[in-house]
């Protein structure tokens, strides 16, 4: 490439660049198109994905990393599209609204609900259980489960993007006009509470965040979190007039000094196994001197029999004697 073709090419996109109106065309051209492939295909691949991996027995570390980025990126790109959308018709329903009262016009109609009211079932398989699971879990395994976020750091920035989108994405629902609409949305809500993921971040902001070890978007991610599950929370409350009760799922414990086997049965410490091991042995030793002392009863009663049978034989040779003499 020559010199000038090279200078006209630059001076060629410095004028798109300024020019504006061809830059938002092409803008939203491309956002038309991304909603239309979110609406077709990624429903399909998002299940197909947390169907692998739920599946699959061993979970690939970078596999999971892809997915929940793909939540997020999904979410966000979907909820801040929607806000956008409603943001825009507003806008030109108060543009329309100022210039017909200075015309002295009739009023335009207002802007339909349904224009308002969000897809929630493009993005239904980024909200659902098998998704809320997945996050939680990885959460809790990074988290809490994990004891230190020396290792984990990066990973719980990929997890808590994705719960963050996943909230926002509910909040936005339970703001919507359409009653189903926010239905599901509470009863998503409810999934997210009942995995607990509330003591998970309250540990990442009070006990696991530690300035000199952990990335600081892990506490920052964490606290917007919980700032917005309250909200999210505020919002049920107030919409249900406070008779909406949240629960919370319990987990088992499994107890210090012992991993759970094939059978669910728990496997012995080696301390317990050593004293059951040594009271057997005291059993042994002592069903050892039972027997021992039945074997010595044998031989007495063995002797006492010979020694009845020799007195009954001098008996019968003394009766023979005093026979003869007679």
């Amino acid at each position: 490439m020559s010199i000038s073709s090279h200078d006209e090419c630059i001076c060629f996109v410095g004028v798109s660049m300024i020019n504006l109106a061809v830059w938002e065309k092409f803008l939203k051209s491309f956002a038309s198109f991304i909603v239309d492939m979110i609406d077709r295909v990624f429903a399909g691949i998002m299940a197909a994905v947390i169907k692998a991996i739920t599946d699959s027995e061993v979970e690939q570390e970078y596999d999971v990393v892809r997915a929940l980025n793909f939540i997020a990126w999904s979410l966000d790109f979907q909820r801040q599209s929607h806000e956008y959308h409603v943001a825009a018709m507003k806008h030109d329903r108060a543009v329309a609204v100022a210039e017909a009262t200075q015309a002295g016009t009739p009023l335009p109609p207002p802007v339909e609900l349904t224009e308002m009211v969000i897809d929630i079932t493009s993005v239904e398989p980024a909200l659902n259980v098998e998704a809320t699971e997945l996050v939680a879990r990885q959460l809790r395994v990074h988290s809490k489960e994990a004891k230190s976020l020396k290792k984990g750091g990066a990973r719980n920035v990929v997890v808590l993007r994705a719960l963050l989108e996943q909230i926002r994405m509910i909040r936005t629902c339970l703001r919507s006009p359409d009653k189903e609409t926010a239905h599901v949305a509470e009863m998503l809500l409810s999934n997210v509470l009942y995995e607990d993921v509330q003591t998970q971040l309250v540990w990442l902001c009070k006990t696991g965040f530690k300035s000199t070890v952990a990335d600081p978007r892990v506490l920052t991610l964490s606290v917007q979190c919980l700032s917005e599950l309250l909200k999210a929370m505020e919002k049920v409350v107030q919409r249900t007039g406070n008779k909406y009760k949240f629960a919370a799922g319990k987990r088992r414990r499994r107890r210090k000094g012992g991993k759970k086997g094939k059978r669910g049965k728990s496997k012995k410490s080696a301390g317990v196994a050593a004293v059951e091991e040594e009271e057997e042995q005291q059993h042994m030793e002592g069903e050892g001197r039972v027997s021992d002392s039945e074997v010595d009863t044998g031989d007495d009663d063995d002797k006492e029999e010979e020694d009845n049978a020799g007195v009954e034989d001098y008996d019968n040779i003394r009766a023979a004697d005093t026979s003869a003499e007679a």
